[in-house]
């Protein structure tokens, strides 16, 4: 009998470490998850639109400004 507590008891410990490195490694991949769509998304779009609404500013200084 208190073999078997003994085995129960080493099994929740396992099961309850299991758990909390499975809570780890969903956090450690969230944030790479969102470092990645960081870098690979967010930076280029906002160097696109950068681009973009710095090019439509020049056409719209040369309509202002053209006699």
């Amino acid at each position: 009998m208190a073999i078997l507590l003994m085995k129960m008891n080493c099994r929740s410990e396992v099961l309850q470490m299991n758990e909390q490195t499975n809570y780890r490694q969903f956090w450690r991949n969230l944030v790479i998850c969102c470092v990645l769509c960081v870098l690979l998304f967010w930076i280029q779009m906002g160097y696109l639109s950068f681009r973009t609404a710095s090019v439509v500013w020049e056409a719209l200084w040369s309509l202002i400004t053209t006699k």
